[in-house]
């Protein structure tokens, strides 16, 4: 993975749909002292039945506040599962603070959180972990001493983008459950600053139209990731085809890039040249431009984007930047 500063695994954190800004993600920092909330991933005597419903695990709860890392969950075939970090609101009512949906294999699963746009791994003290049971059945034991509440029944999850995306809010009631799930955490005082934004090649075409992240006073480096790192994308292109490539899918003249711009407040806009255009976007993605640094001397507001003034309605794909602080 490319210099991803902090890998976050354990809450399942759906994330908003994207829209002409999409919101950014936070991922989590290193920190010291990691943490287990949860219980042991193993395999244990039963496993749902329903799919496509929450749980909120009430006994798993955040001591102090941190950040998410990682998360292991036990299932008994393949399937989707997630996890959630929950925030008590008032009495049965949770909102949602952060997931992740993944693809597991039947039994031990362990999966880098990586927080989608619109949510965060960073917990605060009385939070709980959450589970979404997608097609995926987690194992538990029944009859323990562990609370365990579930939204509304078998099939109460319809649409996992909005109803588990990051300020959504669910209701459980209660029973007793051990699930075969758990979260790693790193309890911080303070996190350094760190975040992913995707540009939408097709929508994110000038400083006003970027995705905008507002930044504190720091020094930062700016990384093109592909989807294995969290991001959306792998890389972008300005027409519907190739073209012109030379044998090893290189020197195209019409292919996948990573060339994009950026604001820094009221300043001249920057470019960031591609390394040449590809035949896939996996070409373009094992030859990205350099990273950039930059500082800032206060807090300012940033607009990353890309610009084709000719016909950006047959771009496709765009470009993911992973955002640190140093």
């Amino acid at each position: 993975m490319k210099k991803l500063v902090m890998i976050a695994v354990g809450l399942i954190m759906l994330v908003s749909v994207l829209t002409s800004t999409p919101a950014y993600a936070d991922i989590p920092a290193k920190c010291s002292e990691e943490a287990i909330i949860g219980n042991e991933a193993i395999d244990r005597s039963v496993y749902d039945g329903w799919s496509n419903f929450v749980l909120g695990l009430t006994n798993e709860v955040f001591a102090e506040a941190g950040t998410v890392s990682e998360w292991k969950v036990y299932v008994n075939n393949p399937g989707s599962v997630g996890m959630l970090l929950l925030r008590q609101q008032v009495d049965s009512t949770y909102k949602i603070i952060g997931s992740d949906i993944e693809t597991a294999k039947a039994g031990l699963n362990q999966f880098t959180f990586t927080p989608k746009e619109g949510g965060s791994a960073k917990v605060e003290t009385g939070d709980i972990l959450g589970l979404y049971i997608g097609s995926a059945k987690v194992d538990f034991d029944s009859g323990t001493d562990d609370k365990v509440g579930w939204c509304g029944g078998n099939g109460c999850i319809t649409n996992v983008n909005t109803q588990l995306a990051a300020g959504q809010t669910i209701s459980i009631n209660h029973a007793n459950r051990r699930y075969s799930a758990n979260a790693t955490v790193f309890p911080c005082d303070s996190v350094d600053f760190a975040t992913i934004i995707n540009i939408d090649s097709t929508k994110n075409l000038s400083p006003d139209e970027g995705v905008k992240v507002t930044l504190p006073a720091a020094s930062y480096t700016v990384s093109v990731i592909g989807k294995e790192d969290g991001g959306v994308y792998d890389a972008w292109t300005k027409n519907s085809r190739v073209e012109g490539c030379d044998e090893n899918g290189l020197k195209c003249k019409k292919g996948w890039e990573h060339k994009y711009f950026y604001q820094l407040g009221d300043a001249k806009k920057v470019k960031v040249k591609q390394t040449g255009r590809y035949e896939t976007p996996e070409q373009a993605l094992e030859n990205p431009p350099a990273d950039i640094t930059f500082t800032l001397t206060e807090e300012t507001e940033v607009s990353f984007f890309v610009k084709d003034p000719k016909n950006p309605a047959n771009n496709q794909g765009g470009v993911s930047l992973q955002i640190v602080s140093e």
